[in-house]
């Protein structure tokens, strides 16, 4: 099976003033979740941003996904990829468990116990 990479942006870290510029992202606290059938891997990271340039800045109010996950690592591109991919394929994927209800040894099947005597 094929494992499926999801990236998501868990905070944004931002200063009050960077130059004439507010509110300004410096930092974006992100993980990447791999999931191939049962078996779940996560990495995760804090990317800096580098100074914001005024000529092609979003406020942060209008920052969209896709112009932050621009800003950090892209897992089909990077080593993140190939880190979660090794841990996936060392996981051994757990048993499935059977429950059963079952009287107790010593009761006779069509005489259960029921408390004090």
């Amino acid at each position: 099976m094929t494992a499926t990479f999801t990236t998501t942006v868990i905070n944004l870290i931002t200063a009050a003033q960077q130059g004439t510029l507010t509110d300004v992202v410096t930092a974006v606290d992100w993980v990447v979740t791999a999931k191939d059938g049962t078996k779940l891997a996560r990495v995760s990271g804090l990317t800096p941003v580098g100074p914001a340039d005024a000529a092609k800045f979003t406020a942060f109010p209008k920052l969209t996904l896709e112009e932050v996950l621009a800003w950090i690592p892209d897992p089909a591109t990077d080593a993140i990829k190939t880190k979660l991919t090794d841990m996936l394929a060392a996981m051994v994927p757990p048993a499935p468990r059977t429950v059963s209800k079952r009287p107790p040894p010593w009761a006779v099947p069509s005489r259960p116990f029921i408390g004090n005597r």
